[in-house]
């Protein structure tokens, strides 16, 4: 067997290479939707609570400038997430 036809067995043919191609296309196509639908469909934002509907717990932590005793405070009083809580905490010990 010449070094020529040995080299033209180990090479896939063109439809091979198509095929493959296509595969790669159509794998990165579905991790490109993927990704675009896990970012769009989340959770709903934190609502922002009021401070005269906000536990008492909750506004002496934030009083006392005590953010994760204010987070863990306002997880219990509303049964929400850890980020969820963050967020309104964070919202609220934002100076205005």
């Amino acid at each position: 067997m010449t070094t020529t036809m040995a080299l033209a067995a180990a090479l896939p043919s063109i439809e091979v290479k198509a095929v493959i191609a296509i595969a790669a296309g159509a794998l990165l196509l579905g991790l490109a939707i993927g990704r675009a639908t896990r970012r769009a469909s989340g959770p709903p934002p934190a609502p922002h609570v009021p401070p005269a509907t906000l536990p008492a717990a909750v506004a002496e932590a934030i009083a006392r400038g005590d953010k994760i005793g204010a987070i863990k405070e306002y997880r219990a009083a509303t049964g929400c997430g850890l980020k969820d809580a963050k967020d309104v905490v964070d919202d609220l010990m934002r100076p205005r």
